[in-house]
Formats: C-alpha cells, sequence, structure tokens
C-alpha cells in the first residue's frame, strides 16, 4: 500500500472504526445508518477502498452524531482531512482539487447554519436589524463564499454569476444580515451543484478497487441451478428431412407475406392518385383544355414537345427539363406538375456576435448582437432573456421587439448570464423558424493585480531576508490582500495581511521556498480576482 494512503488509513481506523467500538456501535449498525454494503465499508476499514469526499463526511458526521458530548475537535478534522486529500492526489489526482474546494464549502456551510440558528434564537425584537459593516461576521462570510464561487469559475467549473436582484416596488426587505445570509446560502448552493457535477464526470461510475484482493464470502454461495431439459427439441438434433421441410415452408411464407406487401403498396399508389386534389374547382368538359394543358394527360419532352396519354384533363407543366409528372384527371388542378405551390417556410437566421459562452467584461454594458440576413425576410423578430434579473434561477424577457437590420443594440442590466434568439418574418407576416438561443454573460467585476517583483522564480542570496513585494494599482479598488507561503513538505501560510499601498514589505521565514500573490478588494469589501502565485527562493 503506498505510504499517504496507509497513513491515511491507519489515522481513519482510529478515529472512526475504534471510536466506534468504543461506543458499542456494531459494523452491522453502521451499515443500517450509513446504508452501505458490508463488502463496501469493510474495503474502507481495511483501506482496499478510499472512501469520496461525502462518505468520509458522512463517516465523521456519524462519530459526532453517537458521540455528542465528545465530537470531533477541528484540529482531527482537519488533521484526517489533510491526510486525506494527500492519499486523494496520488490514487485520483483528478479529483484532489474539487475534493478541497468540497470541504471549504462544507465548513462555510457549517458556519452558515450556526449563524442562521443563532439569529431565529434571538427574539423578534432584538433581531431587528444590525449595523453592517466590513467586520460583521455575516459579511465575512459571504465574501468567503463569493471568492470560493470565483475560485470555482477561475478552476474551470461552469457556475452561474452572482445574482443582482432588484425588489419590486413596495416589497419588505429583510434585516439586512439575514439578506447576506441568504445571499451566502444560495452561493453555496451553487457551488455544491457545480461541484457535485464535476465530480460526478471525474469519477468512475463503478468505482474500481484501488487493490485488487481476493474475497471470500460470510457464507457459502448457493449451488448452481441444474438445467432443465426443454420440451422442444433444437434444429441440430432434427433428422436432415425434416430441417429441409421446415426451411421450405419458412422460405414459402416469406414469399406470400412479400407478395402480399407489395400488392397493397400497388393498389394503395393507383387509389392516392386517381383522389382530386381540390373538389372546390369546377371540374371542366372532358376534352377542354385547362390552365393551359391538354385535353388528358401530357407528357412534356426535353426539347419543348409534348405527347398526349389519355386519361383526363393534365395540369400546367414546365418544358425543358425531362418528363413531368401528369396532372389528376378529371379536376383540373394540378398535384405533381407545374402549377402554383404553396410558399415554404423562412430558415433560422445564422447568429453571429457575440458567440456562445461569450464573456462580456466592457462597461457599461452595452450589448450588440448581429446575425446573417435571411433572403425573402421583411423584418426580424429579437428576443433577449436575463436569468436571476427578477426572480433568482427564472429567466425573465429583457427584449421583445422587431427590427429591419441584422443587428440589435439594448443596455444590459448586470453581471448575469443572458440568452438571445432570433426569427425572419416575411413580408405577408408568417414567422419562420426561429434560431436556437445563445447565451452570454458579463463579468465587470476587478481585474486580477499584475505582479512587478520579484519576478517568479527568484533566487535570493542575502541575509537578513527583508523581501518586498510591488504591484501595479487595479482600478476600482480600495486595498489589497497579500498572501505569502512557505514550503515545507506543503505549501504553509506565512503571511496574510491588508494594505492600501502597491507595496508589501516582511522578512521571511528560513532558506526555503516561497510564494506570494495579491487580490484586489473593492470599497464594499468584496474581493476580486488573486493574481497568480510568484515563486522565490532563499539560499541562506
Amino acid at each position: 500500500m503506498e505510504p499517504k494512503k496507509r497513513a491515511f488509513v491507519a489515522v481513519l481506523r482510529v478515529v472512526v472504526f475504534d471510536r466506534m467500538k468504543e461506543l458499542g456501535f456494531t459494523y452491522a449498525a453502521m451499515i443500517k445508518r450509513l446504508g452501505y454494503s458490508e463488502t463496501k465499508l469493510s474495503r474502507i476499514a481495511n483501506g482496499l477502498q478510499l472512501p469520496d469526499c461525502a462518505e468520509l463526511f458522512a463517516l465523521l458526521d456519524l462519530v459526532d452524531e453517537k458521540a455528542p458530548g465528545q465530537p470531533l475537535t477541528e484540529t482531527v478534522r482537519e488533521h484526517v482531512w489533510g491526510l486525506y486529500l494527500r492519499a486523494v492526489e496520488v490514487t485520483r489526482p483528478g479529483l484532489a482539487e474539487y475534493y478541497r474546494f468540497k470541504k471549504e464549502e462544507e465548513d462555510l456551510r457549517r458556519r452558515q447554519h450556526a449563524m442562521a440558528a443563532e439569529r431565529a434564537s434571538r427574539p423578534p425584537e432584538s433581531a431587528a436589524e444590525d449595523d453592517l459593516d466590513k467586520e460583521h461576521p455575516a459579511v465575512q462570510l459571504r465574501d468567503e463564499a463569493a471568492r470560493l464561487h470565483g475560485q470555482i469559475a477561475r478552476a474551470g467549473v461552469p457556475l452561474p454569476p452572482q445574482p443582482i436582484v432588484t425588489p419590486p416596488p413596495g416589497a419588505q426587505r429583510p434585516p439586512a444580515v439575514d439578506a447576506m445570509l441568504d445571499n451566502t446560502a444560495w452561493l453555496l448552493d451553487q457551488v455544491e451543484q457545480a461541484l457535485i457535477r464535476q465530480i460526478a464526470r471525474a469519477e468512475p461510475v463503478d468505482a474500481v478497487p484501488d487493490e485488487e484482493t481476493t474475497f471470500t464470502p460470510s457464507r457459502s454461495a448457493p449451488p448452481p441451478p441444474v438445467p432443465r431439459p426443454s420440451p422442444f427439441r433444437s434444429t441440430a438434433a432434427l433428422p436432415s428431412g425434416e430441417n429441409a421441410r421446415r426451411a421450405g415452408h419458412a422460405a414459402a411464407y416469406l414469399l406470400s407475406f412479400a407478395v402480399v406487401l407489395l400488392c397493397t403498396v400497388l393498389v394503395a399508389g393507383y387509389v392516392l392518385d386517381r383522389l382530386p386534389t381540390d373538389d372546390s374547382s369546377p371540374s371542366p368538359t372532358r376534352g377542354a383544355d385547362q390552365s393551359g394543358g391538354a385535353s388528358g394527360n401530357t407528357t412534356t419532352t426535353s426539347d419543348g414537345g409534348s405527347s398526349r396519354n389519355p386519361g383526363g384533363t393534365g395540369g400546367t407543366g414546365d418544358t425543358g427539363n425531362g418528363t413531368t409528372n401528369p396532372g389528376t384527371g378529371n379536376s383540373g388542378s394540378t398535384t405533381r406538375g407545374g402549377g402554383e405551390s404553396s410558399p415554404s417556410r423562412l430558415p433560422a437566421p445564422t447568429l453571429l456576435q457575440p458567440g456562445d459562452g461569450a464573456v462580456l467584461t466592457h462597461s457599461p454594458r452595452t450589448t450588440t448582437v448581429e446575425w446573417a440576413g435571411v433572403t425573402g425576410a421583411s423584418e426580424y423578430r429579437v428576443e433577449v432573456e436575463c436569468q436571476h434579473c427578477v426572480t433568482i434561477g427564472a429567466w425573465s424577457p429583457q427584449a421583445n421587439t422587431t427590427t429591419t437590420d441584422t443587428s440589435h443594440s439594448f443596455q444590459w442590466p448586470a453581471d448575469n448570464e443572458g440568452r438571445w434568439r432570433i426569427t425572419a418574418i416575411a413580408a405577408d407576416g408568417t414567422s419562420g423558424s426561429t434560431s436556437p438561443w445563445r447565451y452570454f454573460r458579463y463579468d465587470t467585476s476587478m481585474q486580477a493585480p499584475v505582479q512587478v517583483s520579484p519576478a517568479d522564480g527568484t533566487v535570493f542570496e542575502t541575509f537578513p531576508r527583508t523581501t518586498t513585494l510591488t504591484w501595479e494599482s487595479v482600478s476600482g479598488t480600495s486595498r489589497y490582500t497579500v498572501e505569502v507561503e512557505f514550503y515545507d513538505t506543503e505549501w504553509r501560510p506565512w503571511i496574510k495581511d491588508e494594505t492600501a499601498s502597491t507595496s508589501y514589505q516582511f522578512d521571511f521565514a528560513g532558506a526555503q521556498k516561497g510564494r506570494w500573490r495579491v487580490t484586489g478588494i473593492a470599497e464594499d469589501g468584496s474581493s476580486g480576482p488573486s493574481s497568480n502565485w510568484w515563486h522565490f527562493t532563499y539560499t541562506v
């Protein structure tokens, strides 16, 4: 067994399985409570199968549930989780990053639940309204959830933007703290749903055991069923003469069926050809000329000549294209030859700009959609919808208008997701096919700071280890968060501080590797995207 996995299995056995045994909780009771199979729980306990993150959470929560007076401390949980991530990086490297996000989401949700429960337990008169500032726990919790929301989006996990919802006039606003907690819960719900989908894509449908082992069942398997003799003889057991006779019967049946089917098709075609297509038109006198066709059915040849066929009045045919089909006898209207045909429906316009899934960052959010013109169209219907603009989770119309141009401009309300489609309209007002929805979204939030020095990969050979970090200013920020970490078998935090300047000075930990990054913070306390980690090394 790999050493990192062995370390996790040993700690999990002590923290969960040995602890549950001390509490008098048997394997059978754990299986019933968790819904696992006996084989699965045994393999997890023996280190033959690594649990996924949801299964690990369930095991740790089970200990807290059965020992309410002695729950697991945060230190123990963090230790178990750290060992688990190291094991995952070895056995399932594609899931480690998503599991880290899931753990952070679980921690934030636990804090949000505790804060909401504390608010609910207050008397109504004391829970009316709190003063919110950047130091308020609800604001800090919401900022952490928004930061996690942004980190997951930058990691390539599809997420909807944060909603900016304008309440209807006269609506009673909830207390500011409750509204902040509700927004936090919504962000965490989006993160959870996105991570569940992403983990489900990355995890195998049927997890392959981490180590192959011979499974010995706890009870003997039932003997295989004894095959019962069939009351029918197999074809191979029949005499050769009987086989030939049966094959001849089958061929005769198939031939009869084919003949009946062919006759049915021919009769149906004959009947359909003789049916009139327009009962309202008067029946002309036999032999009279109708709509330019000769009496009887007429075949038009490629040189423009025609030959007369018996059988009623023919419709007008086009010359020069080979043979046209005869018109319907006795009706004077055409069904397959010339004559007027119903107008075809206009096709769906081809959408040009913006591209599907485009992320727009300019401000103000003036948006122009463009499409290719459709032949025969006199105008176009433009439909634009916005998600979360009125109701969270719902699409609401932003534009529904017509234009004669092949482009349309409008103002977008917020950093929300949108979609648009176009329908061509003919001169008689008939609508053609509608194009598919095309999606876009806005993100006009702050940009990540641009680091200046020390450059990525710088090596210092100086002592003392006084280090100065510099970066370019970012529009819309009031201050910056500076993070510095050092490497000691893993990356550990050294400094996390705020400054209004575009530089920061500190003394580094030791002769080892380090890294740093910067995050902008707006006036309202919301954080923008972080810069990349830049690395450096001290040799003395």
